[in-house]
């Protein structure tokens, strides 16, 4: 064991020493015991005996249990402190061995051998080692030893179901198969044989940590998000050194937009896991949708320290530079990612840092850099980069030129598919010069294609080419052109999007709050925004929709975007004036004056800026 221990102690030590939980929690890392009998039959001991030490330590108060099959795993995942051993023949018994070592000050804690009856099978003697080493949470001596077997049989299974199956025949208390059974299921689409599965494990002879763990895989399925909360709440409290349970308490928070207490809940899942880059850039990303720009940026240092070559540390940073505001640092950052990988997120850095230098004021310098992502889609071979690029162009206020770009492209070399969605973006441009004929003629087209995506364009454009109406009457007919009971979401978002079309500005507020609040935060979301703009016209106050800007993402083009740029620049400007910001809204009124270019609409905007900026 000294040998092991110091190989152990090498390894460790060359990966880096880790800064453990300053909390006091551990993550206990667990690999298979060594096999030291020389005898085949027993191999299937070592992955047992550590996947029932796993299974008692479960619920500890300060250890959370980690599997792996070898100790040279311990710095990829994190632990603090690993828990290995042997066993070996000891006359007509076995003679187990643990270790329990603190990783970050090389420390042996403790060590501790039990003896066990060959025929008892390995539960037994795992159980007394997790009591006599004090990190037994729940027994494990009654699990059944053919239950085990058929477990370990089928992780390693081209048809893995049949002997899951057979485990929880075996062992109707053995939830870790019930939960592989219920994956599988859902992994092959059947969400009404995983929901039975876990229903049956409901029904079985479960522990309450199990129970608990059911009902939160089957509030998943069912999409109940309120029983999901509370099953991770009655988590928290049985498996208080589990991340992942505050992580998806944070999740969970964050959907409803409860920033507080997301960021409350990534607190406890750092103090558990502060190692965690995936941790350290959610709880950053929910630290900047509250405005909490210095606390978030101080989370992704801490990420891009423990991460140096990886290039999203510098990205997350970019966007929460770019939601604060500071264009140039994000730019800055932004680069910096692209530096590591060009190909990175699809090249987004480079979108989003044309972005950043664009709200500088400097149109060349964005178009430089819009150039390299676009060149970088084309080497991809992205079959949206015309449609990318006059976006762009549209945005930034070369509507003429992008209308030009995408009536060539609809007309000569677009396939069919993209055909169709060209004719959404300008059947949606079309709406915004308030050209209702032309908006009708381009959806038509639009409504040829095959794709869900175009297909849905085309709905929603066509929807908002009517005839402009009274807000009932909009109501009514969105009713009609979106009738099915899973279409909620797009009905509201259309109807939204014509009473902002028609100006009406004041019906449409309630409507996008109430969007708002069903739909989860994200870096590029537009709808605070469009908020902004209607609380802004409503004689409201908009602040609370603008304490970040939205950040946007080189995922799928959006048509709607329109709405929201540039006339974000405008209404930051009308929010530093109400502030008594009295540079920074000039500052503002003058760049949106100068990036609207020939973009129609926005007459109201147009004036109030140039009055209040004192430009001609």
């Amino acid at each position: 064991m000294r040998c092991r221990f110091a190989l152990l102690a090498a390894l460790l030590w060359a990966g880096g020493c880790r800064r453990g939980t300053e909390s006091g929690f551990q993550r206990l890392l667990i690999p298979h015991f060594e096999n030291l009998t020389g005898e085949p039959r027993y191999e299937s001991w070592g992955w047992a005996l550590a996947e029932l030490l796993a299974e008692a330590v479960t619920g500890s108060q300060v250890a959370h249990p980690l599997r792996a099959e070898s100790w040279w795993e311990a710095p990829a995942v994190r632990a603090t402190h690993v828990l290995h051993g042997s066993f070996m023949r000891q006359g007509e018994r076995l003679r187990i061995e643990a270790v329990l070592e603190d990783v970050n000050r090389r420390q042996i804690r403790r060590r501790w051998a039990v003896e066990g009856d060959p025929s008892e099978g390995p539960a037994p003697p795992a159980d007394r080692l997790a009591a006599q080493l004090g990190l037994r949470a729940r027994s494990v001596a009654h699990r059944d030893a053919r239950a085990l077997e058929a477990y370990r049989t089928a992780l390693r299974s081209v048809d893995p179901r049949p002997l899951l199956e057979q485990a929880v025949a075996a062992d109707p208390g053995f939830f870790a198969a019930y939960a592989a059974l219920a994956q599988l299921h859902l992994a092959r689409g059947d969400r009404e044989s995983a929901s039975a599965v876990l229903g049956k494990a409901l029904r079985a002879d479960v522990d309450p940590v199990s129970r608990h763990r059911a009902e939160l895989m089957l509030a998943g399925i069912r999409g109940d998000a309120a029983a999901q909360e509370q099953a991770l709440r009655a988590l928290a409290r049985l498996t208080p050194a589990d991340p992942e349970v505050f992580q998806g308490l944070a999740v969970r928070a964050l959907a409803a937009r409860n920033y507080e207490g997301a960021a409350r809940a990534y607190q406890e899942a750092l103090a558990r896991d502060p190692e965690s880059g995936a941790l350290l850039n959610q709880a950053a990303y929910a630290l900047a949708y509250d405005g909490r720009f210095e606390e978030a940026l101080g989370l992704l240092l801490r990420y891009r320290q423990l991460q140096p070559a990886d290039p999203n540390p510098p990205d997350s940073l970019g966007d929460v530079h770019f939601q604060k505001g500071d264009f140039s640092a994000a730019e800055s950052h932004y680069l910096e990612s692209a530096q590591m990988s060009r190909e990175f997120a699809g090249a987004g850095a480079l979108y989003k840092a044309a972005w950043a230098r664009w709200l500088q004021g400097d149109r060349d310098g964005a178009d430089r850099h819009m150039a390299e992502y676009l060149a970088a889609r084309e080497k991809a071979r992205d079959p949206f980069l015309e449609i990318r690029r006059a976006q762009w162009e549209y945005l930034t206020g070369r509507s003429r030129r992008a209308t030009a770009r995408l009536l060539a492209f609809a007309a000569g070399t677009a396939p069919g598919e993209l055909r169709a969605l060209t004719f959404g973006f300008l059947a949606a441009w079309s709406l915004e010069a308030g050209d209702r004929g032309q908006a009708r003629r381009h959806a038509a087209e639009a409504g040829t294609a095959g794709t869900p995506q175009a297909r849905e364009l085309a709905r929603v454009c066509a929807f908002l080419a009517q005839d402009d109406a009274p807000p009932a009457e909009w109501a009514r007919r969105a009713e009609a052109s979106f009738p099915h009971a899973g279409e909620a979401g797009l009905r509201d978002t259309a109807l939204a999007y014509a009473l902002l079309l028609g100006g009406r500005l004041r019906e449409a507020f309630p409507l996008l709050r109430s969007l708002l609040e069903r739909t989860p935060p994200s870096p590029g979301e537009i709808l605070p925004s469009l908020l902004a703009w209607a609380a802004t016209e409503s004689q409201q106050d908009a602040r609370p929709w603008l304490r970040r800007w939205p950040t946007p993402v080189a995922g799928f083009p959006q048509p709607f975007d329109f709405l929201a740029w540039p006339r974000v620049i405008y209404l930051q400007g009308r929010r530093a004036e109400v502030e008594g910001a009295g540079e920074r809204s000039l500052m503002l009124y003058r760049l949106f004056l100068k990036q609207i270019g020939d973009r129609p609409g926005h007459g109201e905007e147009r004036r109030r800026a140039q009055a209040a900026s004192a430009v001609p």
